[in-house]
C-alpha cells in the first residue's frame, strides 16, 4: 500500500499542530517510535528479526520525502508501535493514514 507519512498531525479543529514553528509530521513520530522500540518491551521474547524490521522501517519512513510502499505487516507493526505512544487523536490519525 502507498502511504505518505510527510503529513502533519492535526488538532481536534483540523489545524496542523505546530512544534518549534514547524508542522509536527507523522513521519517524525512514527519513525522515532519504531526506532526506540518501547512497545516491544511489553512483549515476551521479541526475536532479533522483529527488532531489525522495526529499525529498517523506521529508516525507510524517516528518509522518505513523499509516498512510500509499505506492506500489511509494516502497517500492523506501525499501529502496534504507536498505540502506547500516542493519545487517541494521534493514534487515530496514524491508523487512518496506513489503512486508507
Amino acid at each position: 500500500m502507498k502511504v505518505n507519512f510527510n503529513t502533519p498531525f492535526v488538532n481536534y479543529r483540523g489545524e496542523a499542530i505546530m512544534e518549534n514553528g514547524k508542522e509536527k509530521l507523522i513521519k517524525d513520530v512514527v519513525a522515532a517510535t519504531l526506532f526506540e522500540g518501547h512497545w516491544q518491551m511489553r512483549l515476551p521474547n521479541v526475536p532479533a528479526e522483529e527488532k531489525l524490521k522495526a529499525f529498517n522501517l523506521s529508516n525507510k519512513i524517516y528518509e522518505s520525502s513523499g509516498v512510500i510502499d509499505i506492506t500489511v505487516e509494516d502497517a500492523v507493526m506501525i499501529k502496534d508501535a504507536v498505540l502506547p505512544a500516542l493519545n487517541p487523536g494521534g493514534y487515530a490519525q496514524v491508523v487512518k493514514l496506513v489503512e486508507k
